[in-house]
């Protein structure tokens, strides 16, 4: 099974600068471009799937079907499991504002990363079990077909998924650049006994706009 594993593009809270967990907020005109860009790659080198899936909020379901777009019969599947980190009394916050509010977001250790209880939020064993549901979704629908899937999702929660996919056991802290529209392919098989994935390749959007000549 391989998966290739999307972040949407840029949104207005990230051009604005804002901690964005589980609101929703739209693609910017950069992001729709981003996401053509995406599509007019992976079309360019023969890169196809053979099912595609997208969390519901606006900046990734609207990436995942201008990627999609002219691909796939049916649109891609949203997966509520997908969405980012729900954040707590972070969200929506302007970074300016959470070091007024909440400096010790910043003060926190790495091995803090992807735990938000402490504002309300998501806890690390919270989104550990996010991930698993998530693995044992598409193993139960692709593992034994060994298919290719598209799964456009987020940069926090889809660097977990990466994390989980790639490390037995998983380390609590795993660095990785999943800029917008950054694609990451991940090959799942069997070794020493073990289903686990390793990372084939990882492009980012400003090489694919190199490629297609945006």
């Amino acid at each position: 099974m391989d998966l290739i594993l999307v972040r949407h593009g840029e949104s207005s809270a990230n051009a604005e600068g804002r901690l964005q967990g589980q609101r929703d907020y739209p693609l910017t005109r950069r992001g729709r471009a981003q996401a053509q860009a995406l599509a007019a790659w992976s079309e360019r080198i023969g890169l196809g799937w053979d099912a595609a899936y997208c969390s519901p909020l606006s900046r990734a379901k609207e990436t995942a079907e201008i990627i999609a777009q002219s691909r796939t019969s049916s649109p891609p599947a949203a997966v509520t499991d997908l969405m980012e980190f729900d954040a707590g009394a972070l969200q929506g916050l302007l970074h300016y504002q959470i070091r007024e509010r909440f400096p010790e977001f910043f003060d926190r250790a790495l091995s803090e990363y992807a735990d938000y209880s402490r504002w309300g939020g998501e806890s690390y064993d919270d989104i550990a079990e996010r991930v698993r549901r998530v693995r044992g979704f598409l193993e139960a629908r692709h593992r034994k077909s060994a298919d290719r899937v598209l799964v456009v999702g987020h940069g926090g929660f889809g660097t977990e998924v990466v994390k989980h996919l790639v490390c037995e056991p998983a380390p609590r802290s795993f660095n990785v650049k999943f800029g917008n529209c950054t694609a990451i392919l991940v090959r799942m098989s069997e070794r020493f006994q073990t289903y686990v994935g390793q990372v084939l390749w990882q492009v980012p959007v400003e090489h694919m706009q190199d490629s297609v000549g945006q």
